[in-house]
């Protein structure tokens, strides 16, 4: 494709997505290849608050404007008066026309055209790119067509964009930098446990899709009592402090001991907890995102979810994924029961994905 954008005169750029931690820790990848080619350019970001921690102290991005409201909203109400005052919160703070516009919504369907369309009438970009799923980007300047029926992870397609505006960009994993500081302050927990197999689990999810997001806890307990009977392995259980309650359940419903790791805030200092573990064994949900970012090895459990957009790594990457072929594929989906099947994946088979991981770290 060639683009009628002229990077050398770019100097104020501006990236929008709406998503949970695990979207925007895919996107780190872009917003380090944005930096690195143009590197006296400012870098803004429209966001949804998971986003801010990570995005504003990555040292990739100059402001991340957070949205409140309009990133919650479905058609029926999008026109609300909250909703108004949130584009008007938003409008204020932007400094347009910006140079490049680039969406990373990367699905069809009405609310992913009806909002990056609304931000970019925003923006005033001169030149807008983004993804073209099914004509989603009809008021896009850069269309890269992309075919979702290909199992390709969001990072290769988030190249895709900046191949098309005249970037030379590859895949890379998400790079998250801790200070030694940081690495210090969690060490000292870990300690009682050197030389041991340190593996996490993670059962969480966020909140508003745990039920649908969440392997059964019952399995998360009889799974590590498998991982315990190996011997000289030490099981650990992580969440955020409104997952707590989970991990404490957890830990009582186990037959054997599982060590429940304090709750960090700071999701710096929780990459550095997660840093310390030798296997990381995760829901598909930010936590699982963070874990391959500081490249510990690590299983992540999706069922019929859409791990061709999130799971798809490189045969390269100690990442191997739990999931199902049969039945049809589905999302966030409230009114089905179990729309992920995650009740249909046994204890045994997330345990044959850990030990194929561990065989090819030896």
């Amino acid at each position: 494709m060639t683009s009628p954008f002229d990077k050398n005169k770019c100097r104020k750029i501006i990236v929008f997505k709406f998503g949970g931690i695990g979207d925007y820790v895919i996107m780190l990848p872009l917003f380090e290849s944005l930096r690195k080619n143009f590197p006296d350019s400012q870098i803004w970001t429209i966001a949804a608050p998971p986003g801010k921690e990570l995005l504003e102290r990555s040292g990739f991005v100059n402001k991340c404007i957070i949205s409140e409201v309009l990133y919650k909203q479905g058609i029926e109400s999008i026109f609300s008066l909250k909703v108004l005052k949130d584009i008007m919160n938003i409008s204020r703070q932007l400094e347009k026309p910006y140079d490049l516009y680039i969406d990373c919504v990367s699905k069809f369907s009405l609310m992913g055209a009806l909002k990056p369309w609304l931000v970019d009438i925003l923006c005033k970009p001169l030149i807008s790119a983004g993804l073209n799923c099914e004509g989603r980007a009809f008021y896009l300047d850069i269309k890269v067509e992309d075919n979702r029926d290909l199992p390709r992870h969001n990072i290769y397609r988030y190249c895709d964009i900046l191949k098309a505006i005249g970037i030379d960009c590859r895949f890379s994993l998400p790079s998250i930098s801790l200070s030694s500081e940081q690495l210090k302050k969690t060490m000292g927990f870990f300690t009682p446990y050197a030389g041991q197999a340190k593996i996490c689990l993670h059962c969480g999810a966020r909140q508003k899709f745990l039920s649908q997001k969440a392997w059964p806890l019952e399995r998360f307990a009889a799974l590590a009592q498998k991982l315990t009977e190996e011997g000289n392995t030490t099981v650990f259980a992580t969440g955020s402090r409104e997952e707590m309650p989970l991990v404490d359940k957890l830990c009582a419903i186990a037959s054997c001991k599982i060590i429940p790791v304090p709750p960090e805030d700071d999701i710096y200092q929780f990459c550095a907890v997660i840093s310390c573990f030798d296997y990381f064994i995760s829901n598909d949900t930010g936590p699982m995102h963070l874990a391959v970012a500081m490249r510990v090895p690590t299983v992540g459990i999706f069922g019929r979810a859409d791990y061709e957009s999130y799971g798809a790594y490189p045969d390269d990457v100690p990442f191997s994924a739990v999931t199902l072929s049969d039945g049809k594929k589905y999302g966030n989906a409230p009114n089905v029961d179990d729309p992920r099947g995650l009740k249909n994946i046994s204890v045994d088979m997330v345990y044959e994905h850990f030990k194929k991981l561990r065989e090819r770290r030896k």
